[in-house]
């Protein structure tokens, strides 16, 4: 509903602007002011720019050029042939001559030069900048984004960077490097949405659809595509730019092969499509057209409809379209047999292909030569256009110039030699330092690794082993997933000594040492030999006495350092006493936590035991640990978890951060699978925990324990 509510919107849009333009228009015509009426046109030509009406743009800009002549001769001011040159490019951007814009774009640009306007600069080089880009040079529309950036940034116009940041990403995705593309289109999301740019922000929801839709996560790109439809009603906007959005959700349908919903949306971009449509727009249409049919088998009417993208695709070199539109075409004639038309379009597929491809390639090995190459083009030009000048007052003078413009280009040709030749010598030398640095870190790195690993062994002999724990205790697991190759949680179990005719005990504990990776690991063994100190040579088996007795021991350990550590653990450790009589339901369970809960399953329901708010380690209003007494009955079942399970972030697939697990979450999954295998538990620990995650970074160490009694 919310689509068909977009599109009658501006559809209704649509019949409100010429009416517009025609009031526009005759306030124009009827200015006695030559300034006046250069800004009533320029309004006519906004006007007409939002309805597409690109022949009626045309007469409006030959009046302009008209009262900019006189202007010109009026106030003898080149500025208003400089804004009439603005008019001039944009008006070729609209009708797809992107070669045209070009030129006049850098025309406009040595003006701004010699008039050393750095606003109107960074406007030129942003624009110049986005003919590059649909001109596949990528490393000058690289070079001018940023240079336009500098200044932008200096000035802190947050409307040109996020304009720039918007241009960025785009030639960043073309170059297929996504992850610089969604770094700069994020940055121009997060200033638009503060400043409630609407405008800015309709284009950056698409472009930002665009790049989930590279990324193939259709869901995502869905989502922005509409966000961007959801603005159409609030900003007054050309057909081409919704045309824009429903083609390329056109193709995200095509993608997944839901056919019924691509006919839907192409239907949609065929009701904007018109001839005043850019080439952009129409080339687009007819390549998911033909895409459709040749997914219903339909590959005649494919290929018609592909003959009709190149058409325009042609017009604009778009050598992306052209490169899908070639391999497109040589699948259609495959399908019907015609192998030697199938064989030309996959050859010209991969010239076009092999074009975009080098292109990528060398974008940043020849950026800094691409940079110096623009800026002596830029004062060659710069230097002629002052000549120029110079000779409308006499050939004498003209003549001086150019010898003196002689004798500077050989000097700085010579100089130049000189820089290049030196700078050679210096990256040879760079370069060699560079792979003796490189080659000496690839050994350091492995150095460590290998250590690490060694020290992963070592650390495997404070965890007893589960065979052990299943031995002992009997159904239970234990996730220990550390979040790099050693950790600083670790799992626990000891069995004390007992007199005959005494109950037998079993204590068992999950733990999480501050830190994680090497320092974590190394508080872990700390704490695990204080525990087992705390048991083995003063005999406790109370969980709040060996709590209090541990953190003794490792605040000792840590006072010979000499220095105030506050590395310690938390902690859920459990006493299970095993009943003397056969046959006995009743269990006894002892319990005591360090900021670490205990869950248990009683009556089919879960329970949550709350940790003492205090570390085994330094904490300066320390108090006795509690000890918890449960009594439970045979087939109830504990839980014991550290905080890098529910502290995990993912499950969000709209935010690019994701949130928390968190506790809740967590023991209603204990409270799901309680009634499942303790080896079935552990497979669901795991696949929910890597579900959640997803594609973001495990941010802490994780283990997780059950014990069924």
């Amino acid at each position: 509903m919310k689509k068909f509510i977009c599109l009658i919107c501006f559809l209704f849009t649509g019949l409100i602007i010429p009416a517009q333009c025609e009031i526009e228009l005759k306030k124009a015509v009827e200015e006695k002011s030559d300034t006046f009426q250069i800004r009533l046109y320029r309004r006519v030509l906004n006007c007409y720019y939002k309805n597409d009406a690109f022949k009626e743009a045309i007469n409006i800009i030959a009046k302009i050029k008209s009262v900019t002549d006189k202007a010109v001769l009026k106030y003898k001011d080149s500025i208003y042939y400089r804004d009439y040159l603005s008019d001039l490019a944009t008006l070729n951007y609209y009708k797809g001559d992107i070669q045209n814009c070009s030129k006049i774009s850098e025309q406009m640009l040595q003006y701004d030069y010699r008039k050393s306007d750095s606003n109107r600069i960074a406007w030129s080089l942003g624009n110049l900048a986005i003919t590059y880009r649909l001109m596949g040079n990528y490393p000058k529309a690289i070079y001018c984004i940023q240079e336009a950036l500098k200044i932008n940034l200096a000035r802190k116009r947050k409307d040109e960077i996020t304009s720039n940041y918007s241009n960025l990403s785009n030639v960043y995705l073309d170059i297929k490097d996504l992850l610089k593309g969604k770094y700069y289109l994020l940055a121009a999301i997060k200033i638009r949405e503060e400043d409630k740019d609407l405008d800015g922000l309709y284009s950056s929801y698409g472009n930002m659809g665009n790049y989930f839709q590279h990324n193939k996560q259709f869901d995502s790109a869905f989502i922005f595509y509409n966000k961007a439809l959801a603005l159409i009603p609030k900003i007054k906007i050309s057909k081409n730019k919704t045309g824009l959005i429903y083609n390329n959700i056109t193709a995200l349908y095509i993608k997944e092969n839901n056919i019924d919903s691509a006919l839907y949306y192409s239907e949609i971009a065929k009701g904007i499509l018109s001839d005043k449509s850019t080439p952009r727009f129409i080339t687009i249409y007819y390549l998911n057209k033909g895409l459709i049919e040749q997914k219903l088998n339909k590959h005649k009417m494919a290929i018609m409809s592909f003959n009709s993208a190149l058409l325009y695709a042609s017009k604009s070199n778009d050598l992306d379209n052209l490169m899908d539109l070639a391999f497109s075409k040589s699948k259609s004639f495959d399908e019907l047999n015609q192998k030697d038309s199938a064989f030309q379009n996959l050859i010209r597929g991969h010239e076009f292909k092999d074009s975009l491809t080098n292109t990528s390639k060398t974008a940043e090995i020849t950026r800094y030569e691409m940079q110096y190459q623009f800026d002596k083009e830029q004062e060659i030009l710069k230097n002629e256009q002052i000549k120029k000048e110079i000779e409308t007052k006499n050939t004498l003078e003209r003549k001086q110039l150019l010898i003196y413009a002689a004798i500077i280009a050989l000097v700085l040709l010579f100089g130049l030699v000189l820089i290049i030749l030196k700078s050679n010598h210096q990256k040879r030398k760079d370069n060699l330092l560079l792979q003796q640095k490189n080659d000496l870190i690839e050994t350091q790195k492995k150095d460590i690794i290998d250590s690490i690993n060694y020290a992963k062994n070592l650390q495997q002999a404070i965890l007893p082993p589960i065979a052990k724990i299943k031995k002992e205790i009997g159904e239970c697991f234990v996730y220990y997933k550390p979040k790099d190759i050693i950790a600083g949680d670790f799992y626990w179990l000891y069995k004390p000594q007992v007199k005959k005719g005494e109950r037998e005990i079993l204590l068992f504990a999950v733990a999480d040492c501050t830190g994680h990776g090497v320092p974590g690991a190394l508080v872990s063994v700390v704490c695990s030999n204080a525990l087992d100190s705390a048991v083995k040579e003063f005999g406790l088996t109370d969980p709040g006495k060996i709590l209090d007795k541990t953190r003794e021991i490792v605040l000792e350990t840590f006072s010979k350092t000499g220095q105030n550590l506050k590395d310690g653990m938390d902690i859920s450790l459990c006493s299970i006493e095993k009943p003397l009589e056969i046959g006995n339901k009743n269990q006894t369970v002892k319990w005591a936590g360090a900021n670490n809960s205990l869950w248990y399953i009683h009556k089919q329901t879960i329970q949550e035991l709350t940790a003492n708010k205090q570390p085994i380690g330094f904490s300066e209003h320390h108090k006795p640990f509690t000890t918890h007494q449960l009594d439970l009955e045979k087939g109830d079942t504990l839980y014991f978890s550290t905080d890098g399970y529910y502290d995990q972030f993912g499950g969000d697939k709209s935010s690019p951060t994701g949130k928390k697990f968190m506790r809740k979450r967590l023991s209603q999954l204990f409270l799901s699978i309680k009634d499942e295998t303790l080896e079935a538990q552990l497979k669901m620990v795991d696949d929910t925990f890597c579900s959640w995650k997803g594609s973001l970074e495990q941010i802490d160490d994780v283990c997780v324990a059950g014990i069924r009694l």
